[in-house]
């Protein structure tokens, strides 16, 4: 009975650990999905680019790859008219070399407004490409080669931004964003009853006698009142 209860403790460790080790793989790929595809629930334009010239008969114009990108978004409806208007953006970048060509397809989207974006460094990167994918080929290949691997991109990346943009995850998201604009507005509220209460204690003093106040942001507020007046900022 002891040599069995041993047994049991040494085994529940490995059993909880192992656990953990799922849990945590699970909540770091749910993270990564969301930072890289939640999209604060709203549409995106597209930017194409095509540089250097094909030796074979593979030539694409920027029209032809915004028509097929355009026709899937639109489809998905997460298609926003106007790229200056849209905060986020598909990007597709096809460069010719010789008898090569490179596709690259990234989703760019503004960091400052991702709420899953908490680094302060990402908070003032006005826009970041967060899911990226390359294709590279050489030799016997066509315009219909690169327009399928495209088209691959894009089923990859519309059945993982829908399914991380989902209703509910807009619904969840729409609900933080009120809160958030609540706790701001109340802080806003707080600081300003803050500044009148403080300022209220040497209403009326010139800045000579501002000077006789201890705290040093005290003096400096207390001054710029007696010299320009109160002032809500």
């Amino acid at each position: 009975m002891i040599v069995a209860a041993l047994a049991l403790c040494q085994v529940a460790p490995a059993q909880d650990q192992e656990t953990d080790e799922e849990w945590w793989t699970s909540y770091w790929a749910t993270a990564r999905d969301m930072f890289d595809f939640f999209n604060s629930c709203e549409g995106m334009a597209y930017n194409v680019g095509i540089s250097g010239k094909a030796s074979n008969d593979s030539a694409l114009s920027e029209s032809d790859i915004a028509n097929a990108v355009e026709s899937r978004l639109r489809a998905a409806r997460m298609f926003q008219k106007g790229s200056q208007a849209a905060k986020s953006h598909f990007n597709v970048y096809l460069t010719f070399v010789g008898n090569t060509a490179s596709l690259r397809v990234g989703f760019e989207k503004p960091g400052f407004t991702d709420p899953y974006s908490t680094h302060r460094f990402l908070q003032l990167t006005r826009g970041m490409e967060t899911w990226t994918k390359s294709w590279l080929v050489q030799g016997d290949f066509g315009s219909g080669d690169i327009l399928a691997q495209l088209s691959k991109y894009l089923d990859e990346f519309i059945v993982n931004y829908l399914r991380i943009n989902s209703d509910e995850a807009c619904e969840e998201y729409r609900l933080a964003e009120q809160e958030r604009r609540a706790e701001r507005e109340a802080e806003r509220a707080a600081a300003k009853a803050e500044r009148d209460a403080r300022a209220s204690r040497w209403n009326g003093w010139t800045a000579e006698q501002c000077e006789s106040l201890e705290d040093a942001s005290d003096r400096v507020s207390c001054t710029f009142d007696a010299t320009f007046g109160s002032s809500d900022f």
